[in-house]
């Protein structure tokens, strides 16, 4: 098989793909706590810590009081 072939889209390799998505999120959830759980950057108001399009991960943190 060469490269051009395995590259192809085909409905079976874009199914696999979102079921990853899918277990990935559901994971991470029950990790993190939270929903979404990363964001697109969509300003540069956060440089030089994060830049324009940078994808940042969140984690619910609880507050002990």
């Amino acid at each position: 098989m060469d490269i051009k072939q395995f590259l192809k889209p085909t409905w079976k390799k874009i199914g696999v793909f979102f079921v990853i998505v899918i277990i990935f999120s559901l994971t991470f959830f029950l990790i993190a706590g939270t929903m979404p759980f990363w964001y697109a950057v969509s300003s540069n108001a956060m440089s030089p810590a994060y830049h324009y399009g940078d994808m940042i991960f969140v984690k619910k943190l609880t507050l002990m009081s």
